[in-house]
This record gives structure tokens, sequence and C-alpha cells, in this order.
């Protein structure tokens, strides 16, 4: 199975499942997130759609509220950045960090009945925002 295949069949699974795992969105399970779709915004041009490997953003990402990080998988390469800021609002849980690698300012927001996600990072006269879907990961004995 080639890769883009993984990725379509493991992001069609997270959608399928994610109202059925809402109530887990608390804190006790790991969160994994796939990314659907990037947007690219630069000083002075318009946005535009991108892959995230042509902008170097994370394909995967984990969320580790029990130890409050994100672990990012850009291409097969992990990063972990800690969270500085994290609530549960509306029915999102909202995070929020600084990329010591990027230098970029972020906030994550993902929605506990849908899993549904929206990333937002900018930096020096750039911004990304990356759209996406999640699911709790089962934990040892589930």
């Amino acid at each position: 199975m080639n890769q883009m295949t993984k990725i379509c069949f493991f992001t069609g699974l997270m959608i399928a499942s994610a109202p059925l795992l809402a109530a887990d969105f608390d804190g006790s399970k790991q969160i994994l997130c796939a990314s659907l779709d990037v947007l690219e915004c630069v000083d002075g041009r318009d946005c535009e759609m991108v892959a995230a490997e042509d902008v170097d953003a994370p394909q995967f990402i984990t969320v580790d509220l029990k130890h409050d990080k994100l672990q990012l998988d850009r291409a097969g390469r992990p990063q972990s950045t800690k969270l500085r800021n994290r609530e549960s609002l509306n029915g999102k849980l909202v995070l929020q960090g600084v990329g010591t690698e990027t230098g970029l300012g972020w906030t994550f927001s993902v929605n506990e009945e849908t899993g549904r996600f929206v990333l937002s990072a900018s930096g020096d006269e750039a911004a990304f925002i990356i759209f996406g879907a999640c699911s709790t990961l089962p934990t040892s004995g589930d």
C-alpha cells in the first residue's frame, strides 16, 4: 500500500469514528490527528493550498495532554513541542504554543464532538492554516 493510500484510508477511518469518540477528548487518551488541507499565506501574496511536505508542515500530530506536548511527524521526522496554554471552551479543545525549531506561534483547536481540527501557525511574513481530523488512540487495556 503506498503512502497516499495509507493516509487516505487512515483519514477516512478517523473521520468516520470521530463522533463515537468525542467524550475521549478530555485528556485521558492521546489524540492522533491527520492533516488534510494546508493553506500557506505569505505577506504581499494571496494564500494558496499546498501539500504538507512542500512547506514542512506535519502530516500527523499526536496530542499528549498528560505530558502537555504535541508530537509532530514531518515526513517521518518526529519533533515534539510543549503546550503553553490549554482550555476547553464551547465544545472545543484549544491548545497554544511556540515551535522551538520553527519559531512559529500556533493555536490548535479540536472540535470535541466531530474531531475536526484547525491549526494556525504564524511567523515572520507567513502564516499556515491546517485543517484535518482527529481520533483518540486506545490506551493499554482498551
